[in-house]
């Protein structure tokens, strides 16, 4: 097999080539193997959801396979062009999904921050004065859903939650109960409900 190089052309045996192939298929594949095997030892510990696992091996067998493809066309070519062809489609791809790039990468962010559901949270956000206090009900690929203390939900981007300041928040009431007696009613039947209201309450 001939390939050409500038003004040179250099011989090469088909054999090298086909090895030089199933070193490079090998190469990828150990590769692959070893992100996948790392993305399922953090999916087992908890660290981040299936869902992201999937998504992030799909996007890893994509890589790969354009990889393959890539240099088996320099191999057997010699040019360079599919490198640039794949450049500036790359380019082009990061410049028109931009936001979800970002906001997918911030997703992966806060699932190895671990950032606790249902747990009462007091966030900064960027470039507001007023602190969010509430909790975290839902962390999806592009936006997260948060919840305030009066049952209202917020959809915040990722990348916003991200670059918060937030620390663990215990909202505090202090509420003044008085219980008279009343005939034929027991007081501990008076005051079950009430605690088992306190209890299901965020309050404390």
């Amino acid at each position: 097999m001939s390939l050409p190089y500038g003004n040179l052309t250099v011989t090469a045996p088909l054999e090298q080539y086909i090895i030089s192939i199933f070193i490079l298929v090998a190469v990828v594949l150990l590769v692959r193997y070893l992100i996948a095997w790392f993305v399922t030892t953090l999916t087992r510990r908890g660290i981040i959801s299936l869902g992201t696992k999937s998504i992030i091996v799909r996007i890893l067998d994509i890589i790969v396979v354009i990889t393959i493809i890539l240099v088996i066309v320099q191999l057997l070519t010699g040019s360079l062009a599919p490198y640039v062809i794949v450049t500036a489609v790359g380019i082009l791809l990061l410049m028109l999904f931009y936001y979800e790039i970002k906001e997918f990468t911030a997703f992966i962010s806060l699932q190895l921050q671990k950032y606790a559901k249902e747990v009462w949270i007091e966030a900064y956000f960027p470039n507001i004065s007023k602190p969010f206090r509430g909790r975290i009900v839902e962390i999806e690929p592009f936006s997260s859903i948060l919840e305030d203390l009066y049952g209202k939900r917020v959809y915040v981007s990722n990348s916003m939650l991200v670059s918060s300041i937030i620390r663990e928040y215990r909202p505090v009431v202090v509420l003044k109960i008085t219980v008279r007696g009343v005939e034929g009613v027991e007081l501990e039947d008076v005051l079950t409900p009430i605690k088992e209201a306190v209890e299901d309450s965020p309050f404390r």
